[in-house]
């Protein structure tokens, strides 16, 4: 996912036609690395085929996800409200940009909320606790982020996500576009 542009979801069309539960569930925990809008509608069509199957909230979850939408456990999805909720976005938002969380990636966005979460470890005294924003952050500019999940925050790690953020604002990169260790995708 890390690699994949908008045109190579259409590659996976006849594997998300035929995926097992467990093969569903992996590209699910992975579709957002992807950045791209453009599996929500495979993403929409899953949710029509495993609907009632307990995975439908899971694909639910994930639409919720990409759209920057908050996903409540109590609501009633089905497919046409997942679709109105695409539907609205699309008619505001250029979909050949890339997308995290339903704002336009940027690698200095994601570094505010590492940061938070840094300082919220650090403070607490428990171990980093997310693992997607260090590797998307890690795979766009190749190299690797000083924190991931399961580290200890302490004074030295603080330093050196600080020293991280300040190489990151150095490197060229464009406002929801994609890139993988440096190259623009």
């Amino acid at each position: 996912m890390a690699v994949a542009n908008h045109s190579d979801y259409r590659m996976l069309e006849e594997f998300l036609g035929q995926c097992e539960e467990w093969q569903l569930r992996v590209f699910l925990a992975y579709v957002y690395d992807g950045l791209s809008l453009h599996a929500i509608p495979y993403l929409l069509s899953l949710y029509e085929e495993w609907e009632d199957t307990g995975v439908e909230n899971d694909i639910a979850r994930c639409i919720c996800g990409m759209l920057g939408q908050r996903y409540y456990e109590e609501e009633n999805y089905n497919i046409k409200i997942l679709g109105d909720m695409f539907l609205e976005f699309s008619q505001s938002h250029d979909l050949d940009l890339y997308y995290f969380n339903g704002e336009e990636y940027f690698a200095g966005n994601l570094t505010k909320t590492i940061i938070g979460v840094a300082m919220d470890c650090r403070m607490r005294k428990i171990p980093f606790y997310t693992d997607q924003l260090p590797a998307i952050i890690s795979n766009g500019s190749g190299v690797a982020c000083p924190v991931s999940h399961g580290t200890e925050v302490n004074d030295l790690k603080v330093q050196e996500l600080f020293n991280y953020v300040q190489y990151l604002s150095t490197l060229k990169h464009e406002k929801g576009k994609k890139y993988f260790y440096n190259y623009k995708i």
